[in-house]
């Protein structure tokens, strides 16, 4: 049986990060971080919605992506969306339980969007093993260069 690949330990330490940030400034009606570094693209990070099923837990969608806008379009440079499923105890903050899998990927400029898991209704229900090792590859560098980037700063 195929295996579901997550972010390794590294790369979830940067997600996590991420996560703190958005918390510190979550409201009820805002639930997005806009960050930049000198010379790159900017970066958002964006809580989607929660509520997916999954056989680990309940997980929540977030969107991270690069952009720029052309001819008046945002365009993708590139997005991923994640489901987190945070099985951490709020005195705990180890790693270990806390899985966070690529769901897709999409560049606008090279017109591509790839589904590594599969959501239907609430509920992850299938997933693509060669996709899912190829996103979480990529996400984990992905991290790592925002990370010596300065995007967290």
């Amino acid at each position: 049986m195929a295996t579901l690949h997550k972010l390794n330990k590294e790369a979830t330490i940067v997600f996590c990060q991420l996560l703190e940030r958005l918390e510190k400034l979550k409201d009820d009606d805002h639930h997005c971080l806009r960050l930049e570094s000198g010379g790159y693209l900017p970066l958002t990070f964006e809580q989607l919605y929660g509520g997916i099923q999954t056989p680990w837990g309940e997980g929540t969608l977030y969107s991270l992506m690069h952009w720029y806008v052309k001819e008046g379009d945002v365009m993708r440079d590139p997005d991923m969306v994640f489901v987190v499923v945070d099985n951490r105890q709020a005195s705990n903050d180890s790693t270990d339980l806390l899985g966070i899998y690529t769901q897709s990927y999409q560049a606008d400029n090279m017109g591509m969007y790839q589904e590594s898991l599969f959501i239907d209704n609430s509920a992850l229900t299938k997933f693509s093993p060669a996709l899912n090792m190829q996103h979480c590859e990529f996400a984990n560098m992905w991290l790592m260069n925002i990370l010596a980037q300065g995007f967290l700063q």
